[in-house]
């Protein structure tokens, strides 16, 4: 909270990491030295992007609302909105599982809605039938 970025042609960097930039997009932009327009850019981007992704769609149907259904159940019924994304999507640690944990780590608020998703959340990984055992110790 409150920590210092740094947006470069390379990457976003903080005091704890940074994302990289690499040759995925093709852009004609030259950013300005404003932050905010630099950040624009990057938005921009991520609407065009059509790289696939771990959810079997193109990022830039992720950004512009692929996923507002499934996070508005999350917000208003977690334990259903747990079991549609948990285990789903290709991989090691499934793309819907690193969604849930990324979504846990923002929403660290506490109260009755942290209490059911955490309790949905526990119900799933506590069962083999759900994700990947990886992903199942990621999420615990």
């Amino acid at each position: 909270m409150g920590q210092a970025a740094k947006l470069t042609d390379s990457g976003l960097y903080t005091d704890v990491g940074c994302v990289v930039f690499d040759t995925w997009y093709d852009s004609t932009y030259q950013p300005s030295s404003p932050l905010v327009d630099r950040c624009n850019a990057l938005i921009e981007l991520g609407r065009r992007a059509t790289w696939p992704t771990g959810f079997q769609r193109p990022f830039n149907a992720l950004v512009t609302g692929a996923l507002d259904q499934e996070i508005a159940t999350l917000q208003t019924e977690p334990g259903r909105g747990v079991a549609v994304l948990i285990g789903r999507g290709l991989g090691l640690t499934p793309a819907g599982d690193d969604f849930l944990l990324g979504y846990k780590l923002v929403n660290q608020t506490p109260g009755p809605w942290a209490t059911a998703f955490q309790a949905a959340l526990l119900e799933k990984i506590s069962s083999p039938s759900y994700t990947t055992t990886v992903s199942r110790n990621y999420l615990q």
